[in-house]
């Protein structure tokens, strides 16, 4: 079984984690989080090799099991030393980095508002099942989120098309998180539902 550490575009077998002092940790999933994964750095100097949020993944035997990029470095000393351990987050934490934007620039996105409310009233955006609602906003933002390594296929479309529960009240997607922001929506609509976002994208 062979297992691939990438950070940055360089790939560390394991023979050349050893030659670099690197140790993969763990890595693993969250229900109501992220993908996650944790590496060490042992033996090391005073200054971690890798700073920032470089982006990360882990395959093993070809397989992606992780995607995502640094979060925090935090050093600790045993019997190697020196060590800094490294703790990463998946594609979701990223996704939380992107707002909330309508198509008028706007950070509220408004579904099935009644018809009484004429200035928020918009007969296209009216009668929208939870599906249709997430699959718009995923395609609002595609672009912003195929720069982070998320898109869409047909599986996606297909689980969506599955959701056809329509709201009985406004539904309203707004902040400063995006995946977030869906999330909440299947929290209050959907409870036994969630989003995910793979490895793979």
């Amino acid at each position: 079984m062979s297992t691939v550490l990438i950070v940055n575009s360089t790939s560390y077998n394991q023979a050349s984690r050893k030659t670099n002092s690197l140790l993969v940790d763990a890595w693993g999933w969250d229900l109501d989080g992220d993908f996650w994964c944790e590496f060490s750095e042992y033996a090391a100097g005073p200054i971690p090799r890798f700073t920032g949020p470089l982006p990360v993944s882990l395959t093993i035997s070809s397989t992606t099991v992780f995607a995502g990029q640094i979060v925090s470095v935090e050093p600790s000393f045993g019997s190697f030393g020196r060590t800094w351990q490294y703790r990463c987050m998946g594609l979701t934490f990223a996704a939380n980095w992107l707002p909330v934007v309508a198509v008028d620039g706007s950070g509220l996105i408004l579904f099935n508002v009644d018809p009484s409310d004429q200035d928020n009233y918009l007969p296209s955006f009216a009668g929208q099942s939870l599906g249709q609602i997430i699959a718009y906003c995923l395609t609002l933002h595609a672009t912003a989120l195929t720069a982070i390594g998320v898109t869409t296929d047909s599986t996606t479309a297909s689980q969506l098309a599955a959701l056809t529960l329509v709201p009985n009240s406004q539904v309203d997607i707004s902040g400063e998180r995006l995946w977030q922001a869906l999330q909440s929506v299947l929290q209050r609509w959907a409870r036994n539902m969630r989003l995910i976002i793979l490895p793979t994208g």
